[in-house]
């Protein structure tokens, strides 16, 4: 009924059914407020016994608002499982992340949430798309039978932050005496920290809750709710799936940790892609495996992540039997991360031509990158077996960096850094870091290549780092340039080979406190400086 100055009309201007005997649509109705920010308020109505298909799921449907009236097709649906009754009431919730768009409460007084009727509250927020496709908050009632969400509402802004809040009615709760009813208030936040919750083995409907998971976790990752710091909860199991994070601030983490939850690309490009703007994202606990990379300036880079100009971190992951032309399992442009317990082992960065840098990681001009506690063995490269690094500030903490191969692209050619190879870095440190057994078909720096940087090792160990083939090399510990400077302090350097000169440390370096001992090469076992 359209409202006027001289009050509602006598007639319905605006009219629908639900064409479902016993759907009891019009149950609930609410005003929804400005879902998208459009200017033209929008309805909700409920249907609490619609059949989708199963018996008395629910539904609730938002008509948006015009300069012509409501529409009458609906513009958002959301169903709920069976017999939960959901739409049983509806509600706007006011601004309840304090942004420019209305957000919905709606109530299932039968959802079972553990218990049987227990009852659940969704909230979705709005956004210039409409509103969410799955919830981005549920609250559960605790109690058998106690219906929360029997009556919802929102009420304002409460606290005076700029973040609405709502109410939701249990009418059914014991709270010491029988079916005395409870009112619960829940306080809206500028920012939200949201669980989504993924598994494998989940079943429809596909709700992101924990009673009702996602089976893909790039489900929770394209849940719109981009800007708020939300955690996304994967069971174990194998994801045969890509994801891409695109501008969201998001934790998602593995409850069984990464031998038993396991991404695998299938060889269809980057396991993981981190797209440029991404912020405050955690990748934590996963096996992240057959990546093949994504094309980019007309080579393949990344073949476990992929990330440009953005910030994640990654903890307790295992990135593992994934090939690319730069950074068989990481690749890294223009970000700032820290990599925690992480290990990266059989990568590979060779293309057809047997040309590629970084077999375990490649970075190049980022703000920082950090390793801690990280094991980076057994990747293979044509230059930087296991790490290349290009203008960056690099740390490696408590790391290993053990049996990396770096091939020389043919024959007669050098390769460079088994281990680590490091070019242009204003400074690069490793603190008590192991760097061992890497091998080198023949060129320059078997454990670390150092060319026109400043490098810093304190504490560790550089040790039976050695070439493969017989036509030239030196520095079978480490090599640095003439134009580096290079310091080592407290470092044993033990038992590496090269062909040529300088089997443990080649090139201009500083040593203080460090032990020299079973080196060899055909000028300067130890050490030998050609500078």
């Amino acid at each position: 009924y359209r409202g006027s100055p001289s009050g509602l009309s006598s007639s319905a201007s605006w009219s629908l059914e639900s064409n479902q005997s016993g759907a009891q649509m019009g149950s609930a109705i609410a005003g929804a407020g400005d879902v998208d920010a459009d200017g033209f308020d929008d309805v909700l109505v409920g249907a609490a016994r619609f059949d989708h298909p199963q018996a008395d799921e629910g539904r609730v449907q938002l008509f948006s608002g015009s300069a012509t009236g409501l529409s009458t097709a609906a513009s958002w649906s959301s169903y709920g499982p069976w017999y939960s009754l959901f739409g049983w009431s509806v509600a706007s919730a006011g601004f309840v992340n304090d942004d420019v768009f209305a957000d919905i409460v709606i109530g299932a007084r039968y959802y079972d949430a553990g218990q049987t009727d227990s009852g659940a509250v969704f909230v979705y927020f709005g956004s210039l798309g409409g509103l969410s496709s799955t919830p981005d908050i549920v609250y559960s009632g605790d109690q058998a039978n106690g219906e929360l969400g029997f009556a919802v509402a929102g009420i304002g802004d409460i606290q005076g932050d700029g973040s609405g809040e709502i109410v939701a009615g249990a009418w059914h709760q014991d709270a010491g005496e029988a079916d005395e009813g409870v009112v619960y208030g829940y306080f809206g936040e500028t920012t939200w920290n949201t669980t989504h919750y993924v598994d494998v083995n989940a079943t429809p409907p596909f709700l992101g809750t924990l009673e009702h998971p996602f089976a893909h976790i790039q489900d929770a990752l394209a849940h719109p709710t981009t800007g708020y710091t939300d955690d996304v909860s994967v069971a174990p199991g194998t994801y045969f799936e890509r994801l891409e994070f695109a501008h969201k601030s998001v934790r998602v983490h593995s409850t069984a940790g990464a031998l038993a939850t396991i991404v695998d690309a299938n060889y269809g490009g980057s396991v993981v892609t981190f797209r440029p703007g991404t912020v405050q994202a955690t990748l934590d606990g996963f096996t992240l495996r057959n990546g093949s990379g994504t094309l980019d300036g007309g080579v393949t880079c990344g073949g476990g992540v992929y990330c440009v100009d953005t910030t994640p971190n990654f903890e307790n992951c295992v990135i593992t039997n994934n090939s690319a032309a730069r950074g068989g399992g990481v690749y890294l442009r223009g970000s700032a991360c820290d990599l925690t317990r992480c290990t990266i082992t059989n990568n590979s960065a060779l293309d057809a031509q047997g040309y590629g840098e970084g077999g375990g990681v490649y970075i190049v001009g980022c703000a920082g990158i950090a390793f801690g506690l990280c094991n980076i063995d057994a990747n293979v490269a044509g230059d930087g077996g296991g790490v290349f690094v290009r203008s960056t500030y690099t740390t490696f903490d408590q790391c290993t960096l053990d049996s990396n191969r770096a091939e020389a692209k043919w024959t007669s050619s050098s390769a460079l850094g088994g281990g680590l190879a490091l070019f242009d870095c204003n400074e690069v440190r490793l603190s008590a870091t192991h760097v061992g057994s890497n091998r080198l078909a023949s060129g320059y720096g078997v454990g670390i290549y150092v060319d026109s940087s400043n490098v810093t090792i304190e504490g560790g160990v550089v040790t039976q780092n050695r070439t493969t083939q017989c036509y030239s090399g030196s520095g079978g510990g480490v090599y640095a340039s003439c134009d580096s400077t290079l310091a080592l302090n407290d470092v044993e350097i033990s038992f590496n080979t090269s062909v040529s000169s300088g089997g443990g440390v080649c090139g201009p370096a500083q040593l203080q406190g460090c032990e020299v001992r079973g080196n060899f090469a055909q000028f300067g076992g130890g050490l030998h400086d050609p500078c």
